[in-house]
């Protein structure tokens, strides 16, 4: 089941992997992978630079040139060991057919496949995260000094591919503490006091960034950045990447059986309920108190654990069957089901590899094959990041204020409407007509406009 899996999970984050950057990894390789060591591990002036993934994205473009793989493959390893590593986590507490299909279906899931194609920390993050809390409560049960370390090494990592994994492992904190403080005669203080130390080291490799990091969060960018907050837009989205979908109905649907299952898995396994659980409270609480921006992806490490509620949901479909419905075997409608998700699942992930991340590459290329020659203004958010694929354009930010002059004989490529003064979009709706648009799989906002004005 292993290899199975990892044959699978490899084949799917190979496939299309020199699709076209988007914004995020243009950003990330511009201001970050192509700096010197130094600024790298001291300068976290924006969120983007995830500080051990640029490390290896960096050690990678040296080895093999700069190119669209390369820059994705220290993600791509992460994210296809994902799925069977998990499987082997979960095997022990949950049956081996539930471990198989929570595994199957991150190997299926496009969101997953996404991240394991971003040349961003959140594969790591996701893996390392998975990682530790697992290894946390292994050694809590048994104290072993080996679980300890590589617990320790797991936790760490994953903080230094993600800050935010710091609330994992402030999660592990508060549920050892738990342990300790209900029994103090029978636990130990170490119990919280080895997540504490992970805490210490990770803070520590941070040290030298934190004053960007403080001097990030009192920007307006960091609050306001496309109006992301905890509204039922950021629960609809957040239920779509944990499922790995792009369709609210399904998510809603998965959504359903994983509530199922979390009390089964409860039983079950209440430790990773409990840690998975904090966690994730953390952040949310951290949202609220800093008053500062979120994207479901800051939670993305909740996504093992949310198709592990899933598979076990599915055992709960197979009892209801049992129960109610006698002369079916249950065994069959709990793999129907799996069968159906795992369809679903597939759809979703053909969609992404036809869409793709964001279309400034298929832009540039249509360009040069359309209108060779013609002047090109990059407009909005990615102004300056789409002169990677087309250094001829002439950036204009969104927030500028466009005459008809401007625009005159001129081809213009945007994103991310939320970027643009109302008075800009009118200018060019007035002067130009729409050639083309290239749709984004993952948020409307990535999708990618051509306008011709001439």
């Amino acid at each position: 089941m292993f290899a199975l899996l990892l044959i699978l999970s490899l084949a799917l984050r190979l496939f299309r992997v020199n699709q076209g950057l988007w914004y995020d990894e243009i950003d990330t390789l511009l201001k970050f992978v192509r700096s010197d060591w130094l600024k790298i591990m001291t300068s976290v002036p924006v969120p983007n630079n995830h500080i051990l993934y640029t490390i290896l994205a960096k050690v990678s473009i040296a080895w093999f040139g700069e190119r669209e793989w390369s820059l994705r493959l220290p993600a791509l390893i992460a994210g296809a060991l994902t799925p069977p590593v998990c499987f082997l986590l979960f095997r022990p507490r949950v049956k081996a057919a539930g471990a198989f299909w929570a595994s199957l279906f991150m190997c299926l899931s496009f969101w997953m496949v996404w991240f394991s194609q971003d040349a961003r920390g959140y594969s790591g993050f996701i893996l390392f995260c998975a990682l530790s809390q697992v290894l946390y409560l292994e050694w809590t049960e048994t104290q072993k000094t080996g679980t300890g370390v590589a617990y320790l090494l797991c936790a760490v990592a994953g903080f230094y591919f993600y800050f935010y994994a710091g609330f994992v492992i402030a999660g592990q904190i508060v549920f050892g503490s738990g342990k300790y403080l209900k029994d103090r005669k029978e636990q130990k203080a170490s119990l919280f006091m080895l997540p504490a130390a992970a805490l210490i080291i990770s803070s520590l490799l941070y040290l030298p960034a934190l004053s960007d990091l403080t001097n990030y969060l009192g920007t307006k960018e960091a609050r306001d950045l496309g109006g992301r907050w905890l509204d039922l837009r950021f629960l609809s989205e957040l239920l779509k990447l944990l499922s790995g979908t792009g369709f609210l109905w399904f998510a809603i649907f998965l959504g359903v059986v994983f509530i199922l299952g979390l009390a089964r898995l409860w039983k079950q396994w209440p430790g990773v309920c409990a840690l998975y659980l904090l966690a994730g409270f953390f952040v949310v609480l951290f949202t609220w108190v800093m008053r500062v921006f979120i994207y479901p992806r800051f939670l993305s490490f909740l996504i093992p654990f949310f198709f592990l509620g899933v598979a076990c949901g599915l055992d709960s479909i197979e009892d209801l069957a049992r129960k109610f419905f006698p002369a079916w075997k249950p065994q069959v409608v709990r793999t129907v089901f799996a069968v159906l998700v795992c369809g679903f699942l597939i759809f979703g992930l053909a969609g992404y590899y036809k869409l793709g991340k964001q279309g400034f590459k298929p832009a540039a290329q249509y360009i040069d094959k359309n209108f060779p020659g013609a002047p090109v203004l990059s407009f909005g958010l990615a102004d300056e990041e789409f002169l990677y694929y087309a250094p001829q354009a002439f950036p204009w930010p969104g927030s500028r204020p466009l005459s008809s002059n401007d625009l005159a004989g001129r081809l213009v490529v945007a994103s991310h409407p939320w970027s643009w003064s109302p008075s800009n979009f009118e200018r060019i709706r007035r002067d130009c007509r729409a050639e083309k648009i290239w749709p984004s799989a993952g948020y409307r906002e990535n999708d990618v406009y051509l306008f011709r004005c001439f």
